[in-house]
């Protein structure tokens, strides 16, 4: 069986990003895959090159107009792959010789430039509609910001076979006329399995971790670097500021201002991978801030997570996902922030004892999620035979031998990624 993973965001420098894609290759290679020969080949989600501007500027209308058609003609999918040729180069060639294609939309799904591109769902496009693929999508939060967004979104959702959400509240959305059906899977972050990096200076139960937001935009960062200033004083409990995004180190900076000192900052900088964070978040307190993956990869180590505002419902759907125990709160609201500490240092064994059980909880919607698909591609649990040039291993394929993905941290960063992705591996 061939698979290939579209949007595949392992190698990137934000830890979310290598948690979420690694985790989902770990539970196609050792779950769903685990009893059947298969290869795993990926199609890395491209940063933005000026392919993608030239698109949105020349190729936009038509694009909005393709992903809008439940019944595009011929000749408009053949101009889209001839699109995605341009943008892709070889990768197409993994899609074309596919058996499976997941499609993770890895993050919230939105924002208008995607649709007057190929960079997102170009390639899952054409592989349904003109190479007749199987497509499963999942990893994803769905967001819209006006009507024709939405109907973009269900036409080009319609036509992939089954659709997996990480939350909540985007089934809620999805359950509106017109939209297929959509069904959860937890967040792949939640079930990478990664190994620990180095020791961590700090002594265990010293410190807790900041992190940032996808919507710092909309935050009173004064008011934000108060509250943590305010926590920190009450608890005698040092900030450690995490960011894998650069944008997020504003949040560092203010609170120097605050505080007229340096801050313990931890970046993409100095620890490049994900599981370089493990020791740091292993020996907090609690984690604190509107990182989605971050907050999932503290969870998964039975660290309590304070959540603030994202970008879109990811909080809100953590924050259910953990009944509550996982708090949302108001980044502004002082007296809000220090009672949820409060909360967390009250009985801070027991909170740890239901967040596992929370944690334990998701086994099952993902055996769900496991058992869906496995009925859809019709294996069941015993493995087809497959001819001795379909169970041949390519050699840029990632193959499910490699079960502890340790191999895979350096595959993922020599594969030859194209025209699109060298300069952000070689970016420091």
């Amino acid at each position: 069986m061939k698979i290939v993973i579209l949007n595949y965001t392992g190698y990137r420098s934000n830890w979310g990003s290598q948690a979420t894609s690694r985790g989902l290759i770990q539970w196609i290679s050792n779950v769903l895959f685990k009893d059947m020969p298969s290869s795993i080949e990926i199609v890395p989600y491209p940063p933005t090159h000026w392919r993608d501007i030239w698109h949105q500027k020349f190729e936009g209308e038509f694009l909005k107009t393709l992903y809008a058609n439940p019944s595009p003609k011929y000749d408009d999918l053949i101009t889209l792959e001839r699109l995605c040729v341009k943008r892709f180069g070889r990768q197409l060639e993994r899609v074309k010789n596919a058996d499976v294609v997941f499609f993770q939309g890895e993050g919230a799904i939105g924002g208008s430039r995607a649709y007057k591109r190929t960079q997102l769902f170009g390639l899952p496009f054409v592989a349904k509609h003109l190479y007749k693929k199987r497509v499963i999508s999942c990893n994803q939060t769905i967001t819209f910001s006006d009507d024709n967004e939405e109907l973009m979104l269900k036409n080009i959702y319609s036509s992939f076979d089954i659709n997996f959400v990480r939350e909540e509240e985007s089934l809620r959305i999805c359950q509106r006329p017109g939209w297929p059906k959509f069904e959860f899977m937890p967040d792949a972050a939640f079930f990478y399995n990664g190994g620990a990096g180095s020791k961590f200076s700090r002594q265990p139960g010293s410190y807790f971790c900041v992190t940032g937001s996808a919507d710092l935009k909309s935050y009173n960062l004064p008011a934000y670097a108060r509250s943590i200033d305010l926590i920190s004083r009450t608890y005698s409990l040092e900030p450690i500021f995490l960011y894998s995004r650069t944008s997020d180190g504003v949040v560092a900076k203010e609170y120097e201002k605050l505080i007229q000192s340096h801050a313990s900052v931890i970046s993409h900088e100095t620890n490049a991978d994900v599981d370089d964070l493990i020791p740091v978040l292993s020996g907090s307190v609690f984690v604190l801030g509107g990182r989605y993956h971050t907050s999932i990869t503290a969870l998964t180590l039975a660290v309590p997570a304070i959540l603030t505002n994202s970008n879109s419902h990811k909080s809100i759907g953590l924050a259910k996902i953990f009944h509550n125990d996982a708090k949302l709160v108001d980044h502004a609201d002082q007296n809000q922030m220090v009672q949820s500490v409060a909360d967390i240092l009250a009985d801070p064994v027991r909170l740890k004892s239901r967040i596992i059980d929370n944690l334990k909880g998701l086994q099952s919607p993902l055996q769900v999620a496991t058992d869906r698909v496995r009925s859809f591609l019709a294996f069941g649990s015993a493995a087809p035979k497959l001819t001795a040039k379909e169970s041949a291993f390519p050699s840029y394929s990632l193959s499910n031998r490699f079960r502890n993905l340790g191999p895979l941290k350096v595959l993922s960063r020599g594969i030859n990624l194209g025209i699109y992705d060298r300069s952000s591996i070689n970016k420091k």
